[in-house]
């Protein structure tokens, strides 16, 4: 469940019980995946919008996904 407030938002892991507070890039992470979207596609639409490299967008993609779904 996620909450949005300009791009910004709150997540909550049900699992665990803990809130996390979202910044925008993650938030769109977070959308990306609802979405059902890959890394790759997550980091083609933060690469058209952040002056990211593919190899870091990938590598920050995949520590958000780890840091918000321990396990996956």
């Amino acid at each position: 469940m996620n909450n949005s407030a300009r791009e910004e938002g709150v997540a909550f892991n049900s699992a665990t019980n803990e809130y996390f507070s979202l910044n925008e890039t993650s938030f769109k992470i977070l959308k990306g995946i609802e979405n059902n979207s890959s890394v790759e596609a997550i980091c083609q639409q933060l690469e058209n919008e952040y002056d990211i490299s593919k190899l870091n967008c990938e590598k920050e993609v995949k520590n958000t996904i780890n840091f918000l779904f321990p396990g996956s």
